[in-house]
């Protein structure tokens, strides 16, 4: 699900930046860091259990 809308937002022009795309673990906060160090408009998270 991320990664298709990964593809739609970067169609639509968007700069996307995946704070995770691999198996290894990053906290909520972490997360948050990578989106205030980016200088990020909107971040969004995606959540299954």
């Amino acid at each position: 699900m991320a990664l298709i809308l990964r593809d739609l937002l970067r169609e639509a022009g968007a700069r996307v930046i995946m704070t995770r795309e691999t198996n290894r673990d990053l906290n909520l906060g972490g997360r948050a860091t990578i989106a205030k160090i980016n200088n990020s408009d909107l971040f969004i998270s995606i959540h299954h259990n």
